[in-house]
């Protein structure tokens, strides 16, 4: 996203005539800002992949404004009259999701850092088993979080931790050994080729019935 569509920007109109003009439309965190401020309850703004944006340059003013709230604290956003400011309401928070295996991507500026709270999502054996022990789930593979577990070990001693492959791969309402057999080579195969595009041979020693043994007969 941009400054312009995530804060606040112009963008071309069309009026009844057909002519078009460009007005100031507000973006996702305005907009989302004017719900919070009308309603006491807690309201929640997520922001997939937060790397794949130049962040500091989309979040412009917000960057200040995140840690300052209330109207003591508002800036003028770059777009605004004159005469209009803009602040974040208490009760609005920020939740964003960022892939720590891409290190393409660019770093994440510290002082917009400094304004978020970390925390890490692994991949979890026991996620696999409570959605299995939900009713209307069945997985046929016994041996499923074993080998998810395994696999996980072997890239985190191959590479890193930030390298495991996520549960929800392996998260569907009924798991069997051809589901498993379609996620392996149609999803965690050309994953491994990523992860050791210099070092082909050492991706292919990585083999189905190695994490999986049940499938070697199926």
């Amino acid at each position: 996203m941009s400054y312009e569509s995530f804060v606040q920007g112009l963008q071309p109109v069309a009026d009844d005539g057909g002519r078009i003009t460009f007005d100031v439309v507000d973006g996702a965190v305005v907009e989302f800002a004017g719900r919070a401020r009308n309603d006491d309850r807690p309201h929640v703004l997520v922001i997939d992949e937060i790397k794949r944006a130049n962040v500091p340059k989309v979040l412009g003013e917000l960057i200040y404004l995140l840690e300052y709230r209330g109207d003591e604290d508002a800036l003028k956003l770059q777009y605004q009259k004159p005469d209009q400011t803009f602040s974040l309401p208490e009760n609005l928070r920020f939740l964003a999701t960022m892939n720590t295996a891409d290190r393409s991507l660019r770093s994440i500026d510290a002082a917009i850092r400094r304004r978020f709270s970390v925390f890490e999502l692994a991949p979890n054996p026991d996620a696999l088993i409570a959605f299995y022990a939900e009713p209307g789930n069945y997985c046929e593979v016994d041996d499923l979080v074993e080998g998810f577990e395994m696999l996980n070990q072997r890239l985190e001693d191959d590479i890193d931790r930030h390298h495991r492959v996520g549960h929800t791969f392996f998260m569907h309402e009924h798991f069997s050994d051809r589901r498993l057999k379609a996620t392996w080579y149609r999803q965690i195969v050309p994953l491994l080729d990523e992860f050791f595009f210099d070092a082909p041979d050492q991706a292919a020693s990585y083999q189905l019935d190695e994490f999986w043994p049940s499938t070697a007969d199926v």
